[in-house]
């Protein structure tokens, strides 16, 4: 069984490798997601109408703080879908999310999905897929070539931001965005307009250097390349610190 699951998911990255070169990864990933939620299980989000709000989880932007608060929880399920979903309940209810600096995020995903504090699903793909690279400045360079990105830029925690609180046009489709880097601040705006009343539970991170001494100029540009649009829809400046050209 263990070897099956191994294969299914080397199968899934492969494809949506494929899938990003052609410029549809987001149309696969919205397919397996539609799919998985009609043959295997039943998002229901029934319980969001007692509170009238709806957390969208980007992964890696401390939202673990926030689901565990929740009576229920969608996993990583992007605002398109859950819109998708109810529609009518989605468009009624207070709907928010959390996001984070893309340099800072990028080194996150990898370091979470190469610690022991993952599903056996992820920590499976982690090895396979991440677990050759002596270090993130490894892995960083090895991700400017095309065929060694394409099947884990296809990954859930490294997807843009944008994927999950965004339509296909890139409008944001909920409420209200909080930063992690605001996030005590942001988090007391969502309990103002939700009604709510969510405690900062944010666990206390792992002590890394600075996202800026984990990049070269080139693999830095490459973060802006990939997540442009999470730069530029959520007010990320790019770091001229790490010699971004602004290209």
């Amino acid at each position: 069984m263990t070897q099956f699951s191994g294969r299914i998911t080397t199968l899934d990255s492969r494809l949506q490798g494929a899938a990003r070169a052609v410029g549809l990864q987001r149309a696969y990933f919205d397919l397996r997601e539609y799919a998985r939620a009609r043959l295997i299980d039943n998002v229901d989000l029934a319980e969001n109408r007692k509170h009238r709000a709806i957390f969208v989880h980007v992964p890696k932007c401390a939202g673990t703080a926030i689901a565990t608060q929740l009576p229920i929880a969608h996993g990583h399920r992007s605002a398109e879908f859950l819109r998708w979903k109810d529609p009518v309940l989605f468009d009624a209810c207070f709907t928010f999310g959390f996001v984070r600096n893309p340099y800072d995020r990028f080194v996150s995903a990898f370091h979470y999905l190469r610690s022991d504090k993952t599903s056996a699903r992820d920590a499976a793909w982690g090895r396979q897929f991440l677990g050759q690279y002596a270090d993130f400045r490894d892995f960083a360079q090895a991700m400017l070539s095309p065929v060694r990105r394409g099947p884990v830029l296809g990954w859930l925690h490294f997807l843009p931001q944008t994927y999950f609180l965004c339509d296909r046009q890139n409008r944001v489709l909920v409420d209200f965005v909080g930063r992690q880097e605001s996030f005590s601040e942001d988090l007391a705006t969502v309990n103002e307009r939700s009604g709510l009343a969510l405690a900062n539970q944010r666990a206390r991170t792992v002590a890394r250097d600075d996202y800026r001494s984990y990049y070269s100029a080139e693999t830095a540009h490459l973060v802006e390349r990939i997540y442009a649009d999470d730069f530029a829809l959520f007010g990320y400046s790019k770091d001229p610190l790490l010699g971004s050209d602004g290209r």
